[in-house]
């Protein structure tokens, strides 16, 4: 039998997907170089993130009965009777207006310009996320709930049922959302059959900005060897705005959004930086 020594094959494939651009000068025509038909154009990262996140969904109930709804992508969510309070801590018995956003894919958290990653930059398992504001007559109610919202968050079939999931809150400052953090003030994660249930008990302050919630396991990824990856900004932070994702996959893919305020351009790259393959020939 003949023994082979251990050969290591590593692909280094780079490939920039499209360049979409908005001038400013209504008088220059644009390129008509392109690689695809795709013809959408972003006067901003806002812009792109507002045209490709998730939907906001609305919903109508009565204070006084309370109410229940379920989205499209399965989420229950239950408001008990006499549960929300104006500014002035009354009972609001009247009409109530529901804002609402559910997220479960990776892409979505992405296109929606989501962190997922506490904090403190360690990353999370999320169970899914969820966005809720209400208002009454056009006014956010108090975060001071007089019971408990119910959110029942369908588990994928392909995922098996984690039982140190935790209720997280997103931390947000006067420039961007920092990361997630727990929040036991908050609500609580269990799960139920087929979903986790997060028992919302109060809202984030402040109320007009809404609540962001995310059903987390903040120590799924220590059980995994950890690797430290260092970019170095070369840009001008005044005067680029960078976005950078890592996905773990069958290949690692970096998506880099690109996004030149003064010129107005939006460059997506898609780096296929990783395929190595190792094996034994016997």
């Amino acid at each position: 039998m003949r023994t082979h020594s251990p050969h290591v094959t590593v692909i280094l494939m780079a490939a920039l997907i499209a360049i979409v651009g908005c001038k400013k000068d209504s008088t220059t025509s644009p390129s008509t170089t392109t690689t695809n038909s795709n013809t959408d154009n972003y006067s901003s990262m806002a812009s792109f993130f507002a045209q490709n996140g998730v939907a906001m969904q609305t919903y109508t109930i009565t204070g006084s009965a309370g109410g229940s709804f379920t989205t499209l992508q399965g989420t229950q969510v239950t408001i008990p009777p006499n549960v929300f309070y104006n500014n002035s801590l009354q009972v609001i018995k009247g009409t109530v207006t529901i804002y609402f956003k559910d997220i479960y894919q990776k892409s979505d958290m992405l296109l929606s310009d989501m962190p997922t990653n506490m904090s403190s930059g360690f990353p999370l398992k999320s169970g899914g996320e969820f966005f809720i504001k209400a208002t009454s007559g056009g006014v956010p109610v108090s975060e001071y709930l007089a019971g408990v919202i119910t959110i029942k968050q369908p588990i994928s079939i392909k995922t098996p049922i984690d039982s140190n999931m935790g209720a997280f809150s997103l931390l947000s400052n006067q420039f961007d959302m920092v990361g997630w953090q727990l929040n036991d003030s908050i609500g609580r994660v269990e799960y139920s059959g087929a979903d986790y249930v997060f028992s919302l008990y109060q809202f984030n302050s402040p109320e007009d900005s809404g609540s962001w919630c995310n059903s987390d396991n903040e120590d799924y990824f220590l059980g995994y060897n950890q690797t430290k990856l260092v970019l170095t900004e070369t840009d001008n932070p005044a005067t680029y705005n960078t976005f950078v994702f890592l996905i773990l996959a069958v290949l690692i893919q970096w998506c880099t959004y690109i996004m030149t305020l003064e010129m107005r351009f939006l460059t997506i790259m898609l780096l296929w930086v990783c395929h190595v393959q190792l094996w034994l020939l016997a």
